[in-house]
């Protein structure tokens, strides 16, 4: 069992510039680290902001630049993990990644988003390839971003791989309130995982924020909640109510059952009606 306090840093969606964004990043961490949080996340492409495309690609970092290692450096600097949404550049190609520093400063995850639900994304960026756990103070982690978590599939890939705990920064409009009132809770209620989900707020074109970050439990009740505007909320997760939720939900233990080719006769034959079958009379 392993507890861990998380921050979300629900940002306004600009538009800002980078050295902009460094500030109130560095103000984060400091507030954060005060609260006694382990790891602060940002929103999606948190460091250029969403929905422009010539200002996203404009903002584009190698994982090792100087932006990069200046972000490390915070991170070593208030002692306090960190997972940032920007745009990587790498070998020519761009990508909507979400890059994980420890607490003192060393990039030790990388993720790049695989499923692009627009015409901005798909403008900018190529599609990332794979989902990994990582571990962090003994919690086992995976990263989706925005659109992934919408997919049962890829929450389900991440769980099978032992993932304890999902990290999902994004960027949703009000359009799609929906995710964060239904579809997020579900993921973690259907996996039996926690999920910290960290949006933009406020409206600011190309978007309308929604806000409404917050951390659930792996019985999909919110730990925490933010509101529609700025703020930072703070929630411990304590891995241990995983193996408790998990003994009453059994999701992934019969999942057995349900693959295809698989003998199922432990429950023995089960006899169906079809809707018009009435009692014999």
């Amino acid at each position: 069992m392993a507890d861990l306090k998380i921050a979300l840093m629900q940002a306004s969606g600009g538009p800002h510039t980078i050295d902009q964004n460094l500030s109130a990043l560095d103000t984060a961490m400091n507030d954060a680290a005060a609260q006694g949080a382990h790891l602060l996340m940002t929103p999606e492409l948190f460091l250029s902001g969403y929905g422009d495309r010539d200002t996203t690609l404009a903002c584009a970092q190698e994982s090792d630049g100087p932006i990069l290692r200046r972000i490390g450096k915070m991170a070593a600097h208030h002692r306090i993990a960190l997972v940032l949404g920007y745009p990587e550049i790498s070998d020519s190609m761009v990508y909507n990644t979400a890059v994980v520093f420890d607490e003192f400063g060393n990039a030790i995850h990388t993720y790049r988003k695989i499923n692009l639900p627009n015409d901005y994304e798909r403008a900018c960026f190529n599609r990332g390839t794979i989902v990994e756990v990582f571990e962090f103070r003994g919690v086992r982690c995976a990263v989706l971003i925005c659109y992934d978590i919408e997919f049962p599939e890829m929450a389900r890939t991440a769980a099978l791989s032992n993932a304890e705990l999902l990290i999902v920064p994004t960027a949703l409009s009000t359009k799609w309130r929906i995710v964060p009132d239904c579809v997020v809770p579900v993921r973690a209620f259907e996996n039996g995982v926690f999920v910290a989900y960290c949006n933009f707020a406020g409206s600011t074109a190309p978007a309308d924020f929604v806000g409404l970050s917050a951390i659930f439990q792996p019985d999909g009740q919110p730990i925490t909640r933010a509101g529609h505007g700025p703020e930072i909320i703070v929630a411990s997760v304590d891995t241990g109510k995983i193996l408790d939720i998990r003994s009453q939900l059994h999701y992934l233990e019969d999942l057995k059952f349900i693959d295809r080719g698989k003998d199922n006769s432990e429950y023995g034959p089960i006899h169906c009606t079809g809707g018009d079958a009435r009692p014999s009379e």
